[in-house]
């Protein structure tokens, strides 16, 4: 049985372009398309909102320890955004970056953009919300060398690692029963992931309170 974590954070918004609301959305579409599997929805902080799925699993949580418990015990996980404790859990979870808000603002700060660089290197499969958006995103995964003739040789649309999911979590549905993609092997990422993940706290850790 695949066990699948989303991740819901932030502030609840109208419009299924909302990283909460999506989420929620996304947990009741995966527990009714994957009766198979179990899906549980990671509330973090105080969020209402209303009761999804009776088949999804819901879980409360301020963050930290919490967290790293959930995504040691679920397959595959979902967010908008990882937390940095998902770089131990590389190699053994496969992981789903949800970007489903505009990426282009992050690129203007040194600290916003080697957040970015991050999370698309840990993600094994990209989810966002528009062809614009994702126009940007492979402008950006090439740049980051994500990217190589394997890759595209796999899937010259690209599809199979970074999509388009405005109305329907089809994609998604069949990464996470298959678990098939086609990102770079983790092994020829790992080097890229702790360079960036050096270069990110090392940012962060000198970036204006």
């Amino acid at each position: 049985m695949t066990r699948i974590l989303l991740l819901a954070g932030g502030t609840v918004g109208r419009g299924d372009a909302n990283p909460v609301s999506r989420s929620h959305e996304m947990a009741c579409l995966l527990a009714e398309q994957l009766p198979q599997a179990q899906v549980t929805l990671l509330r973090l902080g105080s969020l209402t909102l209303p009761p999804p799925n009776r088949r999804v699993r819901v879980v409360t949580s301020e963050g930290g320890l919490e967290v790293l418990r959930q995504m040691l015990y679920h397959d595959v996980i979902i967010a908008e955004a990882f937390p940095i404790s998902a770089v131990l859990l590389y190699f053994q979870k496969r992981l789903v970056l949800d970007l489903t808000g505009d990426p282009s603002p992050l690129a203007l700060s040194p600290c916003g953009r080697r957040w970015r660089d991050l999370q698309l290197t840990l993600a094994d499969y990209v989810l966002c919300a528009s062809e614009g958006q994702r126009d940007f995103l492979v402008g950006v995964l090439n740049a980051l060398g994500l990217i190589t003739t394997a890759v595209y040789a796999q899937d010259p649309t690209l599809r199979r690692l970074l999509d388009v999911v405005p109305n329907g979590v089809a994609p998604l549905v069949e990464f996470c029963h298959t678990g098939r993609a086609i990102a770079l092997p983790k092994a020829y990422r790992l080097l890229a992931l702790l360079r960036r993940t050096v270069a990110y706290l090392a940012v962060r850790a000198f970036a204006p309170q």
